[in-house]
């Protein structure tokens, strides 16, 4: 039978089934949301570096759609994060089965290698990140810290030489390059590439303090020693820097 709008009984019983579910779902403030809802809430709690919550709306979003890369390589980053390095491996593995062609991916499983020392895997991931991506300084960076962990000063200051190629600003970037210079025994590039660190970020202390051994070697004693004296200013108890005193007053 139908009522004077057209409709039948049936389809007016199962509306009010529908309204009736909507209205308990809004008592209860159950939210509804989209994976790319989930994904853009994750994104959000990343820039708070609110890394728990963020995984839990990754996760959400992969719930709703198992096969958005962008949440499974975000997912993966935020374990990387949280020092869960097995996890974030697996969760990548599965984004470069989405997604082969993905740098971010590779260089960050470079990273969880390299943080499980694992140098050969971290190398061949760094080597893949940077082959797909020439232009992203991350990757050549991260290749930069595997190298320069294998003691392999030279491909070190090749990568880092990239990345600072290709992103100038960044401190911890020059520092490391500063870092690989000096085991090459260039200590004039290695001031050099502190100063620009520090020129970027003054209260680095490890450019500080590479800065200050780097112009030692150079016999700079005079320049090392006001540095050295401005770095303890602000670092008082630090044993290194008592010992770096004692040295450079002999």
């Amino acid at each position: 039978m139908k009522n004077k709008t057209g409709r039948t009984m049936a389809q007016l019983k199962n509306l009010g089934v529908l309204l009736s579910a909507l209205v308990l779902l809004s008592a209860c403030n159950v939210e509804v949301k989209t994976s790319t809802e989930y994904l853009i809430e994750g994104n959000n709690f990343f820039k708070k570096r609110d890394y728990k919550n963020a995984e839990i709306s990754y996760r959400k979003a992969l719930e709703k759609s198992p096969n958005n890369a962008t949440a499974q390589n975000n997912l993966g980053v935020i374990l990387n994060e949280l020092g869960r390095y097995d996890e974030s491996i697996d969760v990548l593995a599965t984004a470069l089965k989405t997604d082969p062609k993905n740098p971010i991916a590779h260089y960050v499983i470079a990273k969880a290698y390299l943080m499980k020392k694992d140098f050969p895997k971290a190398m061949d991931e760094a080597k893949m990140a940077v082959e797909l991506d020439k232009t992203d300084p991350i990757g050549w960076k991260t290749l930069g810290e595997v190298a320069l962990a294998q003691g392999d000063n030279d491909t070190a200051v090749s990568a880092l030489n990239e990345a600072v190629a290709n992103d100038d600003t960044n401190d911890t970037t020059h520092h490391l390059l500063a870092v690989a210079l000096g085991n090459q025994g260039d200590f004039e590039g290695q001031v050099e590439e502190e100063r620009k660190a520090l020129s970027i970020s003054a209260g680095s202390y490890e450019a500080r303090l590479g800065l200050i051994k780097a112009l030692m070697k150079l016999g700079k004693n005079d320049d090392a020693l006001k540095e050295l004296n401005s770095l303890q200013e602000h670092h008082p108890e630090n044993e290194e820097l008592k010992e770096l005193l004692q040295n450079s007053s002999k």
